[in-house]
């Protein structure tokens, strides 16, 4: 049974997905005081792709 009290799932389906007008930054371009404080309303925003280590023993904690 799924069950979304706040229909969040529902609001994320209808929301825009950008479709254009992207560029690559390399690590030198790339601030990271840029993109956190960039609103979560604005106009233009920013996708991350990061390389992170995870411990093992904390798969089953955080995952469901």
């Amino acid at each position: 049974m799924y069950l979304d009290a706040n229909s969040l799932y529902g609001w994320a389906m209808n929301q825009l997905l950008p479709a254009g007008g992207f560029q690559w930054l390399n690590s030198t371009e790339s601030k990271l005081d840029e993109v956190l404080a960039t609103p979560d309303d604005a106009s233009e925003g920013y996708v991350l792709e990061v390389d992170m280590d995870y411990l093992e023993q904390l798969h089953d904690a955080h995952c469901p």
